[in-house]
């Protein structure tokens, strides 16, 4: 039967705590990630803790919170058990027994963590890191109107003498600024806010730009500005690319005609040289009788 079975949480803490007070050794963690560590909202995230100590390890502590005496015992794993408040419930160890594993980051998992390792080496020294989370909205982000990748392109006929574009920063938190550009040309554009029950934000840019015969394509881009993410700023684009539409269609459909048209042929003549080659060989079947 498993250890967290046998024993309720109470206790589960009053042995860690002895067994610290006992060892009283415990190795720096240090983080192998930046100090500053961005994950995107919904996502799947593993924090890795990597100290110098290669022996037995006893117990590992991850634990949320600005200050470490104060923070938050989120898992741990204590004599070959995987125990804490929130084993299970959305955190969980790797299998290195270290690795903080998170199923599905979400807003409430930005902040302070910090990692502690206990080891059975009398010779070690207590110490402990820590890494500061920041959530990022669900990629993509920004979106223009349907685009689902950092770089979209669309084609548009030349008789469309205007384009609607929409560019959106929704769930952001905290809010960001949004710039859109035609090519180089910045647009002035007043931005749509407002703030969700969750207390994130949506930041909407939206406009109908005129098509010129004269440009054949163009480039707009959506810049979000905010503290949100690693270089400050991220963006989408959307290569707006203009010609004939029905004409290239035509065109297709006459090269797949054509190519339709010749596998026909083809198989045709296939069947006639079959056919020629069975007749003349029962032909000599029969002269041989």
């Amino acid at each position: 039967m498993r250890l967290q079975e046998l024993l309720g949480p109470f206790l589960q803490k009053f042995l860690v705590l002895i067994w610290s007070i006992f060892t009283h050794n415990t190795v720096l963690a240090q983080v192998t990630t930046e100090p500053l560590l961005f994950l995107h909202r919904s996502s799947r995230a593993e924090i890795k803790c990597e100290f110098a100590y290669t022996g037995a390890i006893s117990t590992v502590t991850w634990k949320k919170g600005p200050v470490y005496s104060e923070a938050e015992d989120v898992v741990q794993y204590f004599l070959g058990s995987k125990i804490g408040p929130k084993i299970g419930k959305g955190y969980n160890l790797g299998d290195d027994n270290t690795t903080l594993i998170i199923d599905e980051v979400q807003d409430e998992d930005a902040g302070v963590w910090w990692c502690n390792v206990v080891t059975t080496d009398p010779w070690t020294d207590r110490d402990t890191s820590n890494i500061t989370v920041i959530v990022q909205p669900e990629e993509p982000f920004p979106r223009i109107n349907d685009c689902l990748t950092k770089h979209c392109q669309v084609y548009i006929d030349n008789t469309i003498t205007n384009y609607s574009i929409k560019c959106q920063a929704l769930r952001s938190r905290p809010q960001v600024t949004l710039t859109l550009y035609l090519d180089e040309l910045r647009l002035d554009i007043d931005p749509q806010m407002r703030v969700n029950e969750d207390m994130t934000y949506d930041t909407i840019l939206d406009v109908v730009i005129p098509l010129d015969a004269s440009q054949p394509s163009f480039v707009v881009t959506c810049e979000a500005e905010g503290n949100s993410f690693p270089d400050a700023k991220v963006e989408q684009t959307l290569s707006i690319i203009r010609g004939d539409v029905q004409m290239d269609r035509l065109t297709v459909a006459s090269k797949v005609g054509i190519g339709v048209g010749i596998t026909t042929l083809l198989m045709i003549g296939g069947i006639f040289v079959a056919v020629c080659i069975i007749s003349r060989t029962s032909q000599h079947g029969k002269r041989g009788l």
